[in-house]
């Protein structure tokens, strides 16, 4: 008899087949989907973990008020970043296809000057706003903390550039463990804070900064390496001129991104600060869990739209808006709803567990975070509409809708500031994220639909 026959499989051959004909579709319409799906879920995972023990050690008060502190230079970032790595990915997909090592080069400066050019304006910025402004904590020391957690933005925003050279390049194995890595870093080092110096807000902070730093730098240089490895020289070394070109060859694609990064900041950070202001400590703190725990599903987004937006813009420049829809009918159909199924089980087993996960203090959140877990969920679902606008070069249409929807959602959480409690805030936020998401995957499935075959 042969080895292993006559067992009993761990599972029917039914559901063997079924998860082995997913997880090809995946590779079929994404080389590297089911790579980087996995390291999301771990990456989330740890993630989620990190902010349990510290929302669980720090109480919802102390965790609020490190959820203020955090939010500040936030905002402030949210208002100057540009996510040059969105932009610059297109153009390093289309010179290495080419084998251009000058013009990936090019690209590659350029990502990473802008990302620091960015950070060091956000970091003079914060450092000045310290002096006029007051954050509504009882930590003293809470502008001294913004301004640390400001200054480690500044190594960690050379991470989304790095992680896009990887992924311009198909090193889709090597973005993922990036991203593991920096999840892990951030965990190790909230343990040893809270640890050393007790469950505070500074500690967390402080642990959230050193993180960063950590991450961004380690990133960095491997990007480096590599790209020196590939390009026979440094990125660094390329003359300034040609960067001036490039940045005036995106600047078109630059501006819009400005106003979709800037919105999706606001629409992230507003809502704590308005919390934490018309509200209280715990508020803040809950919002921040829910947004936590509900963008752990954002992160399998992002984590396979790495692999995503390369093979989209790769099929809309060899075949048109045609190729595109038939690709994502079939992404729809199959892998998008497979991960919105998960998503339903979550929603309906994570809001049920806080009393157990966070303790008896954490359960009022239990309703508004059935509602901000709903709308992730339906978002995994049209989990390629960003990449879709993006890659198909209409970053205007995506940058407009979305700061309407980012607008209207701060614009009604004003309003309704005479009761500002975490649930109503939570209502309002998935309500509208819903509407966002209604309105701009009609939009694309109209486009799509009135295409000609040529185009």
């Amino acid at each position: 008899m042969a080895p292993g026959a006559g067992r009993t499989p761990l599972l029917p051959i039914p559901y063997t087949d079924s998860v082995n004909r997913l997880a090809s579709s995946w590779e079929a319409l994404i080389p590297g989907a089911t790579v980087m799906l996995l390291a999301q879920v771990l990456s989330g995972g740890i993630g989620l973990l990190t902010t349990t023990i510290a929302a669980r050690s720090l109480g919802p008060d102390q965790f609020g008020a490190a959820s203020v502190i955090i939010a500040y230079p936030s905002v402030i970032f949210a208002f100057l970043s540009v996510k040059a790595s969105a932009i610059i990915l297109p153009g390093l997909v289309t010179a290495g296809a080419r084998h251009d090592s000058g013009e990936f080069l090019n690209i590659v400066k350029a990502g990473f000057l802008l990302d620091s050019a960015v950070a060091f304006a956000g970091l003079l910025l914060v450092a000045c706003l310290a002096a006029i402004v007051t954050i509504p904590t009882a930590t003293p020391e809470a502008w001294s903390l913004a301004v640390l957690y400001a200054a480690s933005i500044v190594p960690y925003s050379l991470l989304g550039t790095s992680c896009t050279v990887f992924a311009a390049s198909k090193r889709l194995e090597v973005v993922a463990a990036v991203q593991l890595v920096d999840k892990l870093t951030t965990l190790v080092a909230v343990l040893m804070m809270l640890g050393l110096f007790g469950a505070h807000a500074e500690s967390l902070v402080f642990a959230l900064a050193a993180a960063q730093v950590i991450s961004g730098v380690a990133a960095a240089a491997y990007a480096a390496r590599y790209v020196a490895i590939r390009s026979g020289r440094t990125w660094w070394s390329f003359p300034r001129t040609h960067i001036l070109d490039q940045v005036n060859a995106i600047r078109y694609r630059l501006g819009w991104s400005f106003l979709n990064t800037t919105a999706s900041g606001l629409a992230a950070q507003v809502p704590i600060l308005l919390a934490a202001r018309i509200g209280t400590g715990a508020d803040a703190a809950f919002l921040r869990l829910g947004m936590t725990m509900s963008g752990a599903m954002s992160q399998i987004e992002s984590g396979i739209g790495t692999a995503l937006y390369p093979a989209l813009a790769s099929r809309h420049d060899r075949e048109g808006l045609p190729g595109v829809r038939s690709w994502i009918r079939r992404w729809s159909m199959l892998p998008g709803a497979s991960l919105a199924l998960v998503g339903l089980v979550v929603t309906a087993i994570l809001p049920r567990s806080l009393t157990l996960l966070l303790g008896a203090k954490y359960a009022p959140m239990a309703t508004g975070l059935y509602w901000m877990l709903a709308a992730a969920t339906a978002s995994l679902f049209f989990i390629w509409l960003i990449y879709f606008y993006y890659a198909t070069g209409d970053v205007k249409g995506w940058a407009i809708r979305y700061t309407v929807y980012a607008s209207g959602m701060i614009a009604a959480l004003w309003l309704w500031r005479p009761s500002p409690g975490f649930t109503q805030t939570a209502i309002i936020m998935a309500v509208a994220r819903l509407a966002f998401l209604a309105w701009t995957a009609g939009s694309a499935t109209r486009r799509m639909m009135v295409a000609p075959a040529n185009s």
